[in-house]
C-alpha cells in the first residue's frame, strides 16, 4: 500500500507523526547509515531486496545533517525496485553530503530498477552531492528510472554536483523532466542524467543551470 507520512492511517502508533512531519525537525531517519569522517565514522548499510511492488511513499521529510540523506542512506549489495517518493529532503553539513530520493550512497554491486523520485531534493556542504534517484553511486546499475523534482547542490567552499538521475555508474532507459540547479566553486556540475559513467537509452528535458 501507499504509505502517506501525512496520513493517520500510515501509522501503526500515530503519536510518532507529529515528529516525523515537523517541518522543523529532523523528520524521517535515512535507512542505512555511512560517516566517512575519522572521528565518527560509521558504516551500516542496507543490504537486502526492497519491493515496493509499485507503492508510493508520499509526504517524506527530511532535514539532516549527516553525511548520507535519501529514503535509503546507505546500501551494499542490495536491489531497491519498484517504489516511488514525493516530499522533501534537506541536507545541509559543513563537511561532504549526499542527498537522493531513493538511495544516497549506493556501493558493491546495489541495483535500483523501476523508481522514481517527485521529491525536491537540496544538498549544501563542502562538497555537495545531490541527485534524483543516486546520488554516489560508483559502477552500480539504475535502470528504468525517472525524476521530477527539483535538484539542488550548494557548496561555498568548494564543489557541488548536482544530478537528475545518478552521480556515477551505469544508468539505463532512464529520464529527468526536474529542474537540476548547482551553484559552488571550481569543478561543480550539473547534469541532466548522470554525472559520469554509461548512459544507454536516457533523456532530459529538465532545466540544467
Amino acid at each position: 500500500r501507499t504509505l502517506d507520512f501525512n496520513e493517520d492511517s500510515s501509522y501503526e502508533n500515530v503519536e510518532n507523526k507529529a515528529a516525523l512531519i515537523d517541518k522543523n525537525g529532523k523528520g524521517f531517519t535515512p535507512i542505512g547509515i555511512y560517516t566517512s569522517s575519522s572521528s565518527e565514522y560509521k558504516s551500516i548499510p542496507f543490504s537486502g531486496e526492497f519491493d515496493g511492488q509499485g507503492f508510493e511513499i508520499r509526504n517524506l521529510h527530511i532535514n539532516s545533517d549527516i553525511e548520507c540523506v535519501g529514503l535509503f542512506g546507505y546500501t551494499s549489495g542490495a536491489t531497491i525496485r519498484n517504489v516511488g517518493v514525493t516530499g522533501t529532503i534537506i541536507a545541509n553539513r559543513s563537511s561532504r553530503v549526499y542527498a537522493a530520493g531513493i538511495v544516497a550512497n549506493a556501493v558493491n554491486k546495489t541495483y535500483i530498477t523501476n523508481c522514481y523520485n517527485e521529491a525536491n531534493i537540496f544538498a549544501s556542504g563542502s562538497s555537495a552531492n545531490a541527485s534524483g534517484i543516486v546520488a554516489y553511486n560508483y559502477n552500480q546499475k539504475v535502470s528504468y528510472c525517472y525524476n521530477k523534482g527539483n535538484i539542488e547542490a550548494v557548496s561555498a567552499s568548494y564543489m557541488a554536483n548536482a544530478t537528475g538521475i545518478s552521480g556515477d555508474g551505469y544508468v539505463f532507459c532512464c529520464y529527468n523532466i526536474g529542474n537540476i540547479k548547482k551553484k559552488g566553486k571550481t569543478e561543480s556540475r550539473a547534469y541532466g542524467i548522470n554525472r559520469s559513467g554509461i548512459i544507454t537509452n536516457c533523456y532530459n528535458i529538465g532545466n540544467i543551470s
